[in-house]
């Protein structure tokens, strides 16, 4: 077999479009928008492109005739002054972290079938679980346990988290290939 040697990609120049600016001279006296604020620019024209009705930007200058803006424009950042009446402020949506989980579904206190055992000892399991806006199996422990539920724990530290689960929404962890131990 030939060995493979490693080249970077050759990739064609890709023509940038600028968008349309309004001549410098007209501006007058801009004051810096600190911090940038997102807005909408409508009717922007790009050059070899035509118009774009509504593009998506920040404004970092502001002047009375005319708002600097910077945008995303295939890939690369593109600033342009555009009329102010072309501009209008937008608000971000929160975003939501995708590593955050929040609380997961826990049973309640009716549902957990009998008495509240406690064991001496963590006993390691995968269990699913439950949250608002997804369900994960997860290495946890059972810390306690009923006639129908399980207390478990997952996480380490500070970020320790528990809920009640059904009995059957765990299972042994299962051994691992490397040293045929059980993964805790």
């Amino acid at each position: 077999m030939t060995e493979h040697k490693w080249a970077p990609p050759e990739h064609q120049d890709v023509p940038i479009y600028a968008a349309e600016s309004v001549p410098l001279e007209s501006i007058g006296y801009p004051e810096p928008i600190d911090p940038p604020q997102p807005v909408s620019v409508h009717g922007l024209r790009f050059e070899h492109i035509d118009v774009l009705s509504t593009v998506k930007a920040f404004a970092v200058a502001r002047s009375d005739v005319a708002v600097y803006v910077e945008i995303a424009w295939q890939g690369r950042m593109q600033r342009a002054w555009v009329p102010c009446d072309t501009v209008t402020t937008r608000k971000l949506a929160p975003r939501r972290d995708r590593w955050t989980l929040g609380p997961a579904y826990s049973l309640p206190e009716t549902a957990r079938g009998g008495v509240e055992v406690d064991l001496p000892e963590p006993d390691p399991v995968l269990a699913w679980l439950q949250f608002s806006d997804r369900i994960l199996e997860v290495e946890a422990r059972v810390i306690a346990y009923t006639q129908r539920a399980v207390l478990i724990e997952w996480g380490f530290g500070q970020a320790t988290d528990c809920a009640w689960i059904l009995r059957d929404a765990v299972r042994p962890p299962e051994p691992s290939v490397a040293t045929g131990t059980m993964s805790t």
